[in-house]
This record gives structure tokens, C-alpha cells and sequence, in this order.
């Protein structure tokens, strides 16, 4: 039942960052509070390096971690300018299409297949996309705030 506590915990602390980014101060760009939430982790990490050791790594490592952080640092930045130029309820379930995507370059960059069921799944999340940014009156607020270019360029990055 620990996994249960922890994605709850997950749960929790991804929707706090959300609205603290979106109430933080405008004097604050998007890119420096993409790095003060990771600027927390920085002493876990080096407690736990110091704890456990530093152990032996190639320099692949080296060029995968400069590039896991330039996508991550670019992604962020994406999807905090999204949050400040756009409302929350329409970009937040907007990064729900994340499977969908999945969906199209899994097969060329792992090889993997989605079966049919799964496929079905990823369908429904995207009409529950769509369903939950539906407002009456206003069909086409998804596709005209100017947030929703940011969240799909996130999520690009973040696939």
C-alpha cells in the first residue's frame, strides 16, 4: 500500500506546484521558477550521492543528463509560460494527451504496440480532454487561449 500513499503524496505536490506557479509573482519568469523547483532537490541529491557513494559511470551518462536537462529545463519553461498566459482548468487536462502521442512514436522509438484496449483507453482520455475544456457557449476556448500552443509544445517535449 505504499504506492498508494506515494502517488497520492505525488498527486498532491504536482497540483500545489501547479497553483504556485500560477500565483507566484509576475516578476518572476517562467525559466527561474522552472529551476527554483528543481534547486530544492539539489542537497537531497547530494546527501544521497554522499550517503551512498557516487558510483561509476561512462560518458554516455554524462551527455544523457545534459540532455534529460535542457528538454526538462525547456519543458518546464513551455508549460509555466502556459499556465501564466492561460487559465488552469484548460491547460492543465490538456497535458492528459500525453498517451496519445505516446501512442504514435512508441512504435518507432521502442518498438512497442498498444493493443486494442489500450487504444480505446488513450481515446477516451482525449475525449475526456476535450469534454472537461468544453464550455457552453464558448466550444472553441481550447484551441483560441493562447496557452494551449505552450501545453502542446510541453508535452511534445516532455513525450
Amino acid at each position: 500500500m505504499l504506492w498508494l500513499s506515494l502517488s497520492l503524496l505525488t498527486a498532491c505536490f504536482s497540483a500545489a506546484r501547479v497553483i504556485l506557479v500560477k500565483v507566484s509573482p509576475a516578476k518572476l519568469r517562467p525559466l527561474e521558477l522552472a529551476y527554483v523547483q528543481y534547486a530544492y532537490a539539489t542537497p537531497l541529491l547530494f546527501l544521497g550521492a554522499f550517503v551512498a557513494g557516487i558510483p561509476s559511470i561512462g560518458t554516455d551518462c554524462y551527455l544523457a543528463a545534459l540532455a534529460a536537462g535542457i528538454l526538462i529545463s525547456v519543458g518546464t519553461y513551455c508549460f509555466f509560460t502556459a499556465i501564466r498566459l492561460a487559465d488552469l482548468s484548460l491547460m492543465t487536462p490538456l497535458r492528459s494527451i500525453t498517451p496519445a502521442i505516446l501512442l504514435l512514436v512508441a512504435p518507432y522509438t521502442v518498438g512497442d504496440q498498444v493493443s486494442t484496449l489500450g487504444a480505446l483507453g488513450i481515446a477516451i482520455i482525449i475525449v475526456g480532454v476535450f469534454t472537461i475544456n468544453y464550455r457552453k457557449g464558448q466550444s472553441g476556448a481550447l484551441m483560441q487561449s493562447p496557452g494551449t500552443k505552450w501545453t502542446l509544445l510541453a508535452v511534445l517535449i516532455f513525450t
